[in-house]
């Protein structure tokens, strides 16, 4: 979004303090914190499955599949409504797929280290970008961060 958000389309806007959405915060870069909530929500060992760490990442920022809209319920939470099928879930619909590539990207390490062809612990890295938009490299087992 643009950095002003009174730039934005009134609808948008509307939505957005509807549903409690900072618009402001929304081009923010992702924090390793953010990564780390992901990671585990999405069955990722954070510390130990480096190699995972950019299916988190891509999690965050998953945006609403064609079809579904967001909405909110009478104790304020935030559901998701399939237009369609008339299908609602208080989880993303993107998540299932990201939970299965996780399941599939997993095996297919194990594999790689029972054949000899990866590492079976791999250094948690992963590139991030802080506030200013420099690119850092973050590792999730040690809270190091290093230039890029």
């Amino acid at each position: 979004p643009p950095a002003d958000p009174s730039a934005l389309p009134s609808e948008v806007r509307e939505i957005a303090a509807y549903l409690g959405i900072d618009l402001a915060a929304l081009g923010a870069p992702i924090t390793p914190d953010e990564v780390r909530e992901m990671a585990a929500y999405l069955g990722i060992d954070a510390t130990r499955e480096g190699y995972l760490l950019p299916l988190a990442r891509m999690a965050l920022l998953a945006p609403l599949p064609r079809g579904w809209d967001i909405y909110k319920d009478d104790a304020g939470e935030p559901f998701y409504y399939h237009r369609a099928t008339r299908r609602t879930s208080y989880r993303h619909p993107a998540d299932e797929y990201f939970i299965a590539r996780v399941l599939d990207d997993r095996a297919r390490h194990v594999r790689a280290v029972q054949d000899g062809g990866a590492a079976r612990v791999s250094e948690p890295w992963l590139e991030l970008a802080d506030g200013a938009g420099e690119p850092y490299w973050y590792n999730f087992r040690t809270d190091e961060r290093a230039a890029v």
